[in-house]
């Protein structure tokens, strides 16, 4: 193959990892629907809305019963600590190994839900170090 050749099929590539990565991403909120409708769980009723809200300084983010809610979650129970790709794998995703990149794409996609609703500063205070994120507030 000639060097243009490989050199555009890996631009391509480039270009189509976010969108395979924000596929994965929806995949993962149908599949947990789907594992409540299947299993015959119903949320208590009210539940639902309290405990999928983003709340900061009187402000309210709705995230959903989603992937991107599990890991605002998680990052909130420790805040000010990291926690590492590994455990968030663990913790958010079930143990169901997710690349980096999908991480980082749930990252990007909690970040921009927190500042679309006005949190900017809890936004930019999802912060990543090395192969970790974390909260951090008291910085």
């Amino acid at each position: 193959m000639k060097p243009e050749k490989t050199q555009r099929l890996f631009e391509l590539l480039g270009e189509m990892l976010p969108a395979l990565t924000t596929i994965v991403f929806y995949a993962e909120d149908l599949r947990t629907l789907l594992r409540g409708e299947l299993d015959g769980r119903e949320p208590p009723a009210g539940s639902h809305t309290r405990r999928s809200q983003a709340r900061w300084n009187g402000k309210k983010c709705s995230l959903g019963n989603t992937i991107v809610f599990r890991l605002f979650d998680r990052l909130a129970r420790r805040t000010n600590q990291y926690v590492t790709y590994s455990q968030l794998r663990e913790d958010v995703w079930e143990g169901h190994t997710r690349s980096r990149e999908t991480v980082r794409s749930v990252v990007r996609h909690l970040k921009q839900r927190l500042v679309d609703a006005g949190m900017h500063d809890l936004g930019a205070s999802i912060r990543g170090h090395g192969q970790q994120y974390g909260l951090m507030l008291d910085t």
